[in-house]
Formats: C-alpha cells, sequence, structure tokens
C-alpha cells in the first residue's frame, strides 16, 4: 500500500484509522492532513497542515501519496450555505487535488446510510443499489451530490479508483450529528414515535476503512453494524427519559430543523452485507452495544 494520506486525521474515527495503518507493515509512510497534528507518535507519520479547502494537493505531492482517505464530512454548521460548501465543496476540491497529484491510486470518500431517504413501501434493509430519492435533510442532500461528483470523477478518470463508504451514524466520532442530540435531549416531537435505529461503532468503521485501503475496490459500499436498535430501547440504555405523551402539545412550537423529523420518523437500516461479502468483514459491534460510546460511563 505504500503512502497512505488521511484528512481530518487529528478527529476520533480518523485517530483510529491511523493507529490501524501504523500497525500495518504494508504501509511504509502515513500522511496526516489536518489544521492539527493528531495525538498519535510514530516514525511513519508525517503532518501536514491542510484541510479540504487548503493545500492537499501540495501535500499529496509532497509525499507521493498512492493511497487517500477523505474523512473530512461535517453533519453541521452555522448554517446550510457553509455546510453544502465545506461538504460538497471540499470534496470536489479533493477530488481535484487527487488527480493532480498523478500518483494517487485510489480515493476514498464519506457518505452516510441517510442517504437513500425511505419512503413508505421500500425493502428494508436497503441495499447499495437502491434509488437515492430526495431527500429534505440537508447532510443526506450534500451526502448525494457528493456521490453524484464521485460517479462523475470515476466515468471520467477511470485511472483512479473511487470508493465511497456510505457509514451508519458513527458512535463516538460525529459529536455535531443531529442523531445524538436526539437520543440526549429529545425534541418533543420524537415522542411519539419509535424507529428502528442502526449504528456502527467507530473502531468497526476504521477497520472497515482499512479494508477498504488495501483492495482493489472500485465501488459503494453501505458501512453499518449487523442489528438495530429503537429509539425507545436507545434512551433507556442511554438513561434518557422520553419526552411524555403530553409533550406532543409542544410539536409546534419546538420544531426541528429541516429534514430530521422525517428521518427519525422513516429510521435508516441499511444492508451491510456487500462489504461483508467483498472484504470477510465481521463487525466486533452491535448497533447496542456501539452506543455505549455515548453512554456517561464510557
Amino acid at each position: 500500500m505504500s503512502t497512505i494520506a488521511v484528512t481530518q486525521a487529528a478527529a476520533p474515527l480518523g485517530l483510529a484509522l491511523l493507529r490501524l495503518l501504523d500497525a500495518d507493515p504494508a504501509v511504509t509512510r502515513i500522511v496526516a492532513l489536518d489544521t492539527q497534528p493528531p495525538s498519535l507518535q510514530s516514525p511513519k507519520l508525517k503532518f501536514f497542515e491542510a484541510d479540504s479547502q487548503g493545500p492537499l494537493r501540495s501535500g499529496l505531492e509532497k509525499y507521493k501519496v498512492t493511497r487517500v482517505v477523505h474523512l473530512d464530512l461535517l453533519c453541521a454548521a452555522p448554517t446550510e450555505a457553509a455546510l453544502r460548501r465545506h461538504n460538497v465543496g471540499g470534496s470536489v476540491s479533493f477530488l481535484t487535488a487527487c488527480l493532480a497529484a498523478q500518483t494517487v491510486e485510489m480515493a476514498i470518500l464519506l457518505s452516510s446510510t441517510l442517504v437513500y431517504g425511505g419512503q413508505p413501501g421500500d425493502p428494508i434493509p436497503v441495499r447499495e443499489d437502491a434509488p437515492l430519492r430526495p431527500h429534505a435533510l440537508p447532510f443526506a442532500q450534500h451526502c448525494q451530490e457528493i456521490e453524484r461528483q464521485c460517479q462523475t470523477y470515476r466515468d471520467r478518470y477511470p485511472q483512479m479508483k473511487i470508493n465511497v463508504a456510505r457509514l451508519a451514524p458513527v458512535t463516538g466520532a460525529q459529536p455535531e450529528h443531529f442523531v445524538w442530540q436526539g437520543l440526549r435531549t429529545p425534541a418533543a416531537a420524537l415522542g411519539q414515535i419509535n424507529p428502528a435505529l442502526q449504528f456502527v461503532h467507530v473502531e468497526d468503521a476504521a477497520r472497515a476503512l482499512h479494508s477498504l485501503i488495501g483492495s482493489d475496490a472500485n465501488d459503494t459500499y453501505n458501512i453499518a453494524a449487523d442489528d438495530s436498535i429503537s429509539l425507545r430501547e436507545a434512551w433507556q440504555q442511554l438513561g434518557t427519559r422520553p419526552p411524555g405523551l403530553g409533550a406532543a402539545l409542544l410539536q409546534l412550537a419546538q420544531r426541528l430543523p429541516a429534514g430530521q423529523l422525517e428521518t427519525w420518523r422513516s429510521g435508516w437500516l441499511a444492508h451491510n452485507g456487500k462489504f461483508k461479502q467483498a472484504f470477510d468483514f465481521t463487525y466486533r459491534y452491535t448497533s447496542a452495544q456501539a452506543l455505549t460510546a455515548l453512554a456517561p460511563t464510557a
């Protein structure tokens, strides 16, 4: 695998992936691309200050990077425009930098299992070949757009493999994700529903990305635990007090941001068999076990 670069390397998912790469004898050099150095210390590791809006190409060229993982995907920002600029604009800049560097053989980008925009009657759990329906959640819209850009680059530049990892909400790695807010401090509207939810532990997510890095894949994969947990079971596990029935009267005064209530109602269950079969991969954590990363005692 030679030289591997990781954007947002200092964040929890990036750090978990760096540790796996450091222990991998096939990896000779790791380049951490971030605005601050990661806490990992290793003779393999080189730090290059950059983000999705910064000089990524310079870092890729300097170290002759062959494979890159782009983890710089935000779930929330002060405005929808800022979120789109960071996620969509940053991903396009990343792909452009990878092509310009000329040494990059493979790029891996993140998406989300929220991307499907499920409708009543759709097969559950959802497989990768399901159509991506219109979605009211801005984050999911951005992921759909990123995936379209990835396909465009695949078609135009077949010399570089592009993999998309559709991650279920990653426990312990995405503190700004609206899902964690709903699990810890639920809005009144959530008291009337009980959808099935699916997560992935940060360690399983990192292991899956590590498997992709070492492969010849050029595809899109769901990365999610084998099972699901209901919203009320998740509240119980985390010690969260659910909104009472009387809280329904507060719904009009406590509206959730665009697309969130629709997403909660439909839940998100993705079929993970394609990745498991292709990589002989076994998830170590169930959705319930993954939630321990959010529990007060974790």
